[in-house]
């Protein structure tokens, strides 16, 4: 770990979480140290089957008759890093690096989504001289792979009390409050694949590089351009010239892929090198704003012997031509994104291709009667099988309420600007929360948080001294 010196016991926090593996399905170490946590700060504490973690404090002297308050975030971590980096997600810590007014990793993505929510528990949970009713913290696991531990959540052994929900998983922007957010969850499109026996022929790597990527929902409206499907378009103007064996892209169907890759057999070489060229010139005009460093190279890769048989390459090519992505529908009343689709990863094997996305919407009527309905009709159309799983509730704004107008009013104290809300098209858990403990008063918050689930992530650290004294004035307030 890079040695930083925070004053801040957020970021303090947030430095030693940062030493312990939590990606998403490899939690139990995270797990283990919160509950050690507790126990070395004499805090109740308790865990599930699926390994989340409540932990809970007493209310101070005049806040015993006050209804609990809920803080809640997730222990795990999207896993990306750049080409190249050596960097082990199952063991090593992330490596910090403090540059200028904001925290970030070296190469990796920097767990400030949700490390930064769960440091400003811990703060609050240790903060003697901070006056709050009866605090129920709730850290969940797998959020990030479909809310799973949410979904497990084992209601009956924590039997919550709170009525108050403060989400700690947002920092889209200094001084926005979410509200609101879409329902969605994962698709699986997975194609047979039949192969043709070739004579030996020269095998190239055609790869496409150099973008941002990014969160799924909350940066969609970027236009940033997605690997997957810019390969496509590039396998399909080659569709005479090579021939594709394999393709990959991306690595979770909730990050806008930065990467994708095809072997292809071909016999001309400059004539591929030289389309290659041709198509980073075009991409580099059409996102000279959103991804100015987009790269596509074609270089050696060995010998083909065989190759996707005729069948396979078209409807591989139709796949990657037609499936959803990106912004599908806007909501005309609020202006925001209400539907979106991402294509985040691509595999290749031995008997099949997979394709996954993450399908989100405001509006279930779309999810149900529009979006879901593609996947299938273009699944059938191309021979593939599909599945969707993982789904999520969306959370829904409400008119009136307590909370947000409290935080609200801390905010214009203790902050610096004066503060906005919105509804988010990127999920939270909250409203599965609200499905499995009833209707919640909700706001959701956190500090700035930049390029996540990318390992552009950082987080701005006079942020994250605005929000903590945002979030202290607020349980003070919620008596």
């Amino acid at each position: 770990m890079s040695q930083l010196h925070f004053d801040h016991p957020v970021l303090q926090y947030f430095q030693a979480l940062s030493q312990v593996p939590r990606g998403s399905g490899n939690e139990r170490g995270v797990s283990d140290w919160l509950m050690e946590f507790a126990a070395a700060h004499g805090l109740d504490a308790d865990r599930d089957d699926a390994l989340n973690v409540v932990l809970r404090k007493g209310a101070t002297p005049g806040y015993e008759n006050a209804p609990a308050v809920m803080l809640q975030g997730h222990m795990d971590m999207v896993c990306e890093k750049n080409a190249g980096v050596d960097h082990d997600f199952t063991r090593d810590p992330i490596r910090l690096i403090e540059d200028g007014e904001y925290l970030r990793a070296d190469g990796t993505t920097l767990g400030a989504d949700n490390g930064i929510g769960m440091a400003m528990m811990l703060a609050v949970l240790t903060d003697e001289a901070l006056e709050h009713p009866a605090l129920e913290c709730l850290i969940t696991t797998s959020e990030e792979v479909g809310m799973l531990g949410a979904k497990a959540l084992d209601k009956d052994r924590f039997a919550f009390r709170s009525r108050t929900l403060i989400n700690l998983d947002t920092g889209i922007m200094e001084g926005c409050f979410v509200v609101g957010c879409a329902g969605g969850g994962r698709v699986a499109v997975r194609l047979p694949v039949g192969w043709e026996q070739i004579p030996p022929a020269p095998l190239w790597s055609i790869t496409v590089g150099g973008l941002r990527g990014g969160h799924s929902g909350a940066e969609i409206h970027l236009g940033r351009a997605n690997a997957n499907q810019v390969l496509g378009r590039i396998l399909r103007d080659l569709e005479g010239v090579a021939r594709p064996c394999s393709v990959s892209g991306g690595t979770k169907e909730n990050v806008i892929p930065r990467e994708a890759r095809a072997l292809v057999a071909c016999a001309d070489g400059a004539a591929l090198a030289e389309r290659c060229a041709a198509w980073q010139e075009i991409l580099r005009r059409e996102f000279r704003v959103s991804d100015p460093g987009v790269a596509v190279s074609a270089v050696p890769a060995g010998t083909a012997r065989r190759v996707y048989d005729g069948v396979t390459a078209r409807r591989l090519l139709s796949l990657l031509t037609l499936l959803p992505c990106g912004v599908q529908s806007m909501d005309q009343e609020l202006g925001s994104v209400a539907t979106s689709a991402n294509l985040g990863a691509v595999s290749s094997g031995e008997a099949e291709i997979l394709f996954t996305s993450s399908v989100r919407s405001s509006l279930p009527s779309h999810l149900e009667h529009l979006l879901l309905p593609r996947y299938e009709a273009l699944a059938g159309l191309c021979g593939a099988a599909w599945e969707q799983h993982d789904f999520y509730p969306g959370w829904t704004f409400r008119s009136a309420s307590r909370v947000r107008d409290l935080a609200l009013e801390c905010y214009r104290e203790h902050g610096v600007k004066e503060p906005t809300y919105m509804t988010l098209h990127g999920g939270l858990e909250c409203g599965l929360l609200m499905e499995a403990l009833g209707e919640l008063d909700a706001i959701s918050f956190a500090p700035e948080i930049n390029s996540p689930h990318s390992p552009n992530e950082n987080v701005r650290i006079p942020s994250v001294e605005v929000n903590y004294r945002v979030l202290t004035a607020l349980l003070k307030r919620l008596r």
